[in-house]
């Protein structure tokens, strides 16, 4: 479904903070998961409904231009995984790939795309190269306060000031990318984050062809 992906990709155009990486699959690898048929695409904009007839995507009766339909810098390869129907999302470019998963439930699918800064854990320990903008918490100084409550420190009192807990470092809202440098840490990474993810994000289902359901009644 390019369209969806397509949809997709403006997401994440519009604010970095995703997985990527080299190009680890081939087109050799690659499955279409989608079947011939309707389909409604949610989650972007506004709902999109298109027809896959197996070779070509077509909306409101006409065909998509050529850089819409499926071709080889997008791409869904099958990922092994328990129980589950996992297809991996590959889109490249001259400068690498993008990635992310799609959930296959019956004609229902779910197109979910890991952020870097929810995920740095996962990332970081199977050894991604994190590109995310932390502002680090400044190191307290006493001449930033006004004159009238700066601390006395000649004070007789005996009271000492209450200390405070370190800041928490405040995350940019330019997020950065989790780069994956090789196919293993992307992977592992993925594997752990569809364990322990409940994947969420655009949906894609396919919908009974109008015309066909009308010639059974």
């Amino acid at each position: 479904m390019r369209a969806a992906f397509a949809l997709v990709m403006v997401l994440l155009l519009a604010g970095c903070d995703v997985w990527v990486g080299p190009k680890f699959y081939t087109q050799g690898e690659a499955t279409n998961p989608f079947r011939p048929g309707t389909y409604l695409i949610t989650g972007g904009d506004k709902p999109q409904v298109v027809r896959w007839d197996g070779h070509a995507l077509f909306e409101n009766g006409h065909r998509l231009p050529k850089k819409e339909q499926p071709g080889s810098d997008m791409i869904t390869v099958p990922f092994q995984t328990a129980g589950r129907q996992i297809f991996i999302l590959q889109s490249a470019s001259d400068d690498g790939a993008l990635y992310g998963f799609i959930e296959k439930w019956g004609d229902h699918y779910i197109l979910d795309l890991p952020r870097c800064h929810h995920t740095l854990v996962i990332a970081r320990e199977a050894g991604a190269k994190i590109h995310s903008k932390i502002f680090e918490p400044a190191e307290p100084m006493d001449d930033v306060f006004p004159p009238e409550s700066a601390p006395q420190k000649h004070r007789k009192s005996g009271k000492r000031r209450k200390p405070q807990p370190p800041a928490e470092p405040v995350e940019a809202e330019d997020h950065g990318d989790c780069e994956f440098l090789d196919r293993a840490s992307f992977e592992k990474a993925a594997r752990r984050y569809i364990r322990e993810r409940q994947l969420i994000g655009m949906t894609i289902d396919r919908i009974p062809d109008q015309a066909k359901a009308e010639r059974r009644h």
